[in-house]
């Protein structure tokens, strides 16, 4: 922090979303309303960890499909004006920045490398077919996350008993993601309190049971 600015990016809002996620553990024994801000906090910090690894140095990676494909367009559009400049070519149409749109965590977590990946099903018919205890936690901290992030005029109820396993496999998978050796970029990770921050999660989350 300096001049008045606090400044983030992808690897400190994993970290920033891991502190806020311990102070909001910190509340739930004396109010159970903090459950949405350890879901939405647990949700950024795996959504988060999964961009980290996966965003290459030229800003792909994270984004969606269409996304993808613009963010090349525009990166290989300088050499197409190289080329056409070289053979006194006209030019092509110089291309706009794509904005960034990034993909949604059940699409990151399946592009993630091995043995990191998970298969997150699409639909709640796959839910129900699907073995993968993992899986189907993932899949459920993604729809509590959507609910929250998109409150509809409802009201709806999340069963308790549940979610400090949910949480914990998060974090765990999240831990995973920020010690992998398969970064393509600087592991930052490596110096920020991330592994001490989930420690204290995780003992925070045994109190709950």
């Amino acid at each position: 922090m300096a001049d008045g600015y606090v400044t983030f990016d992808e690897f400190v809002d994993v970290e920033s979303s891991l502190l806020a996620l311990n102070v909001a553990l910190a509340q739930l024994p004396s109010n159970p309303l903090f459950w949405k801000s350890v879901i939405l906090n647990t949700h950024s910090a795996l959504q988060g960890a999964c961009v980290c690894l996966l965003t290459k140095s030229h800003g792909g990676g994270a984004l969606t499909e269409k996304n993808e494909k613009q963010n090349l367009a525009y990166l290989n559009q300088k050499s197409d004006i190289t080329v056409a400049e070289a053979q006194n070519q006209q030019p092509p149409k110089s291309l706009p920045y794509p904005p960034t749109m990034l993909q949604n965590l059940p699409g990151l977590l399946r592009r993630l490398p091995p043995p990191l990946t998970i298969n997150i099903p699409k639909t709640s018919e796959e839910y129900e077919k699907s073995e993968d205890a993992l899986a189907k936690d993932l899949f459920r901290l993604h729809e509590f996350r959507t609910g929250f992030s998109h409150f509809p005029a409802l009201s709806w109820s999340i069963e308790l008993a549940g979610l400090p396993r949910i949480v914990e496999k998060s974090l765990i998978q999240t831990q995973s993601i920020a010690e992998s050796s398969q970064y393509t970029r600087v592991n930052r990770f490596r110096d920020m309190q991330v592994s001490s921050l989930i420690l204290d999660a995780t003992k925070a989350l045994s109190m709950l049971r």
